[in-house]
């Protein structure tokens, strides 16, 4: 069953919890076994959290001002934002987070986000040389950006999506599938910039010792600097799994995500302890190089792949006609929470723009001064993603049926259907016709019905003050109804439309 709401913010909490912890053992690990290659026993594992705890309990702080308080705020939105929207563990409900609200780009906005805002709160920093600080890491971070946004450019072209979800699911059935198999300049391309984005040699320049004070950290102390060094740990984490998501199959349970992960950061540790540290310029210049050809020839190399469809599992002679795509039931949310939703949805009613038939010409008269349809907050919408009602109005052709309900399947839930004047309830004038439409309820949920042929603006208005209270009642659920009952809804559409040739949006 799809969690609540709360629940997924609970589930969206715990697996926080978890990478955050397994960031702080990864950068504690890692060290130790830098200090074993170096002959050197190393700083306990768990040192990571000694260090947050001591940076938290300093008695006093410095500031200098609003902006240099906000960046680590920055630093640490953009370390959560970019982990909040990728699934950790694919098919999983605790841990794929939020990923089915955002994509690729906005993980990567979350990306650059935290570390253009840590750079804008260093340079009010109390330090002459910060800003000099500031631009040489965004220099390297430039440069290196530019082989991992080719890399992630070739993974879209070669999935035809955006959404990490799918781009995990394009990679499952064997590691073969994998993008390192697939693409691998892609993810040669990434793996280099990797390096750059963990900071660690030969591209640790940045935190060295002796750039630290004329660089961003130089001012941030006390608990400014616990709040950067525990985005370290959810950052490191982030990347993590987001690398592993789009060049190494996901993961389908935690401990696959734990060992891929830890294979992926073991790479700077092997490339760390073989190449000696080089200068920004350096970095730069090497950047900007070899790793960008290869990004370049990485998108180069691949065509775009159509983005598999839902209704792949019909017999070759459907495969093309129906989408059999079947939407999910949602829970509503209980008590308050749901009553005080179902009063917002009620005094909020999106039409949808689309005059499906002669009614049409019913509603722009709700528009003007003498109904005023907007003081009761009713207002059309140019797309279904964004409309709450949908009104069919008049006579439905079988033509514009197919339309109809690809419009329907696209609207965001809850939704509402308003079925206006009698051809929608028994064919009106055309019940005999062979091209209507005769009950529009046997093909969508209808939650209201006006009928009149065609009725007045004032009957417009009446039936959508029904709506209203059908809704704060808890009533309108005719999304979990063509849910529950999506089989007899399909098999009545395939009736009627038999050139179904649209593509699936995958609900």
């Amino acid at each position: 069953m799809e969690p609540t709401l709360l629940g997924r913010i609970g589930y969206a909490f715990i697996s926080l919890f978890v990478i955050t912890n397994y960031g702080l053992l990864l950068i504690g690990s890692m060290a130790r076994i830098s200090a074993k290659v170096q002959g050197r026993v190393g700083q306990p594992v768990w040192q990571p959290y000694i260090d947050i705890i001591k940076s938290s309990a300093k008695r006093n702080s410095i500031g200098h001002g609003i902006m240099f308080y906000l960046g680590p705020v920055f630093r640490l939105a953009g370390g959560i934002g970019t982990y909040m929207f990728i699934p950790a563990v694919f098919g999983s409900v605790v841990f794929r987070n939020f990923s089915d609200s955002g994509d690729l780009l906005l993980v990567m906005y979350f990306i650059f986000f935290g570390q253009l805002g840590m750079a804008l709160g260093a340079g009010e920093g109390g330090h002459p040389y910060s800003a000099l600080g500031v631009s040489r890491g965004l220099a390297q971070m430039t440069a290196f950006e530019v082989p991992f946004a080719l890399s992630v450019i070739a993974i879209v072209i070669q999935y035809g999506t955006l959404d990490i979800t799918a781009i995990v699911a394009a990679q499952q059935g064997g590691f073969m599938h994998w993008t390192l198999f697939t693409n691998p300049l892609a993810v040669v391309a990434a793996i280099i910039a990797f390096l750059g984005m963990s900071m660690h040699n030969p591209f640790s320049i940045v935190i060295a010792p002796q750039e630290i004070p004329i660089g961003p950290p130089t001012e941030y102390q006390s608990n400014l600097l616990g709040m950067l060094q525990t985005n370290r740990a959810i950052f490191n984490g982030a990347k993590l799994v987001l690398y592993m998501n789009l060049f190494f199959g996901g993961a389908t349970s935690i401990v696959e995500m734990v060992v891929k992960t830890f294979l992926i950061y073991f790479i700077n540790v092997f490339v760390g302890q073989a190449f000696p540290r080089f200068r920004v310029d350096q970095s730069i210049r090497f950047f900007l190089g070899v790793p960008t050809l290869i990004g370049i020839a990485s998108v180069s190399d691949k065509k775009p792949k159509p983005a598999p469809l839902a209704n792949e599992g019909l017999p070759p002679e459907e495969r093309g006609l129906f989408c059999d795509a079947a939407p999910r039931e949602y829970e509503p949310a209980r008590g308050i929470m749901e009553d005080f939703a179902n009063w917002a949805r009620s005094e909020s009613l999106w039409i949808l723009g689309f005059g499906t038939g002669c009614g049409a010409i019913e509603l722009r008269p709700l528009m003007t001064s003498r109904f005023d349809m907007y003081r009761y907050g009713i207002q059309p919408r140019p797309t279904p993603r964004q409309s709450s009602v949908f009104v069919i109005g008049g006579y439905a052709s079988v033509k514009t049926l197919k339309r109809i309900v690809r419009s329907y399947e696209q609207m965001m839930g809850p939704k509402f259907v308003v079925a206006l004047g009698s051809c929608t309830i028994n064919g009106g004038m055309y019940w005999d016709s062979y091209n209507t439409i005769k009950r529009i309820d046997q093909y969508i949920p209808v939650d209201v019905y006006i009928t009149g042929c065609m009725p007045r603006p004032e009957a417009l208005l009446a039936g959508f003050q029904e709506l209203k209270k059908i809704i704060k009642a808890g009533n309108a659920e005719g999304q979990n109804a063509y849910a529950r009952n999506f089989e007899w809804y399909k098999a009545n559409q395939k009736k009627v439309i038999k050139d179904w040739n649209m593509p699936d949006y995958n609900w």
